[in-house]
């Protein structure tokens, strides 16, 4: 087995393969973090299938080419991933709006109205009706942005519904 792993990792470097995995990756668009773990799971289930192949018996070539055809075409595969690429996208501009939001607000509304600020916070929520409906939008951005990330699997989960 461990004589397929090396010719299926050579098999990797082929024109055929590579060809492919460009193709994947012009086509994968977000976070490019996201897109090389996304490229780096199809590279590593591409070796285990020509692992396979190989194992079966099929020259070097034809393995690969038939871990291609099993994947499916660069466009296919690339949608089906554009989903987790687009959650990955959003989820990096809602951390950018819960980091910079509340301080490029706060500054404009200092900036429109600073005789508020000076006279406290009653004062200020009075003058500037705005400031509860930006701290709304604070929590819901960053309820948003825990509940499609790797702080999902701290969320209960609910069971199905009994038929």
């Amino acid at each position: 087995m461990a004589s397929h792993h090396l010719t299926a990792r050579h098999v990797s470097s082929t024109s055929v393969l590579e060809r492919y995995l460009t193709e994947l990756s012009a086509r994968l668009r977000g976070p490019r973090g996201t897109r090389t773990r996304v490229l780096a799971e199809i590279h590593d289930g591409l070796n285990e299938a020509i692992d396979a192949h190989l194992a079966d018996g099929r020259p070097p070539d034809a393995a690969a080419s038939a871990a291609i055809a099993e994947f499916g075409d660069p466009a296919t595969v690339a949608r089906s991933f554009a989903a987790e690429l687009a959650t990955a996208s959003a989820r990096r501009t809602i951390a950018t709006f819960i980091a910079t939001g509340p301080l490029v607000g706060i500054w404009w509304l200092l900036l429109l109205h600073p005789a508020p600020w000076r006279s406290g916070v009653l004062a200020a929520l009075i003058a500037i009706p705005a400031l509860p409906l930006i701290a709304l939008a604070i929590a819901t951005a960053a309820g948003t942005f825990a509940t499609t990330g790797r702080l999902m699997r701290w969320l209960p989960e609910t069971p199905p519904p009994a038929r």
